[in-house]
């Protein structure tokens, strides 16, 4: 998509319709504004609907491996492939199962654990900036950065 933050000009989408029962917790549990912790299918996924970050720090692109640390929903990068990082994903994300692991992105579009996600956000080493609490039993590393996407960004699968 030209002119998109983060660069992207070519992205591979698939049409998926119907919601799905992590899709209507997330709506139940998301509110209107601020962090929610959704759990389906024994896995954690940190969302929220409203910026955590002030504007000038939002449009770095995030990068990673869709990846589970003790059923909590990061990613790992290319700089730290064996690392699980926390990572806040934007409104709409959802779990859609549990067993094969799968996440439905904003757009609908369906992505397994090793799938490479990218959009636009920032990055933060302190959580207590964001005034969210990550939950300690995911074990995601402390001094690893945790990816903030935007509230209102949709990730892309890159080709």
């Amino acid at each position: 998509m030209a002119g998109r933050p983060g660069g992207t000009s070519s992205v591979r989408r698939r049409a998926v319709g119907g919601l799905t029962a992590g899709a209507l917790l997330l709506g139940a549990v998301s509110g209107c504004g601020g962090l929610s912790v959704v759990t389906e299918a024994d896995n954690t996924l940190l969302v929220y609907n409203s910026s955590l970050l002030p504007r000038d720090g939002t449009d770095a692109q995030i990068t990673g491996a869709v990846a589970l640390a003790n059923g909590c929903v990061g990613m790992t990068s290319a700089s730290s492939p064996g690392q699980v990082r926390a990572v806040i994903w934007p409104s709409g994300t959802a779990i859609d199962r549990g067993d094969p692991f799968t996440l439905r992105l904003p757009s609908g579009e369906l992505v397994s654990e090793g799938t490479l996600v990218q959009g636009a956000g920032g990055y933060t080493e302190d959580a207590t900036r964001l005034d969210v609490e990550i939950p300690a039993s995911c074990g995601f590393d402390p001094d690893q950065e945790i990816a903030v996407f935007n509230a209102d960004d949709d990730p892309i699968v890159p080709e």
